[in-house]
């Protein structure tokens, strides 16, 4: 927020820890031309902003990889978008529940929905493994 305090910042980052979002989309603030925000004084200077918004992601971040890790053993129903852009041995979809799950299964199930074990957690997602006749 343009002029948040330092404790306001503290209560952002303790409401981020109760709440455990699955995923957030964060960004520093900046002023708008012509909105009300953008003439305010004691505007939080960039290095502020740089230093919460890294703050706020690393434990975002943090989150996320506790509740993937709470997921691993668990089936999801997985929607194959494509190859993994990291590893084209890999397959790429969505759970229901728009987790990214890696797993490896062919190509040509591209656009099928196939049952997955998450094996394995990372901070962006699942590692799997495809389950039975999927």
């Amino acid at each position: 927020f343009p002029d948040e305090s330092d404790s306001e910042f503290q209560e952002t980052l303790q409401a981020a820890r109760d709440i455990k979002f699955d995923a957030a989309y964060m960004f520093a603030y900046s002023p708008r031309p012509g909105t009300p925000a953008a003439t305010w004084e004691n505007q939080v200077d960039d290095a502020t902003k740089k230093a919460r918004i890294n703050e706020l992601i690393a434990l975002q971040s943090d989150v996320a990889f506790e509740i993937n890790k709470s997921l691993v053993r668990t089936e999801f129903e997985v929607l194959i978008d494509g190859k993994s852009p990291n590893d084209p041995n890999l397959m790429v979809g969505l759970t229901r529940e728009n987790r990214q799950m890696r797993f490896e299964a062919s190509p040509n199930r591209i656009g099928r929905t196939v049952q997955v074990l998450a094996i394995g957690a990372q901070r962006w997602g699942l590692m799997g493994n495809l389950q039975g006749n999927s």
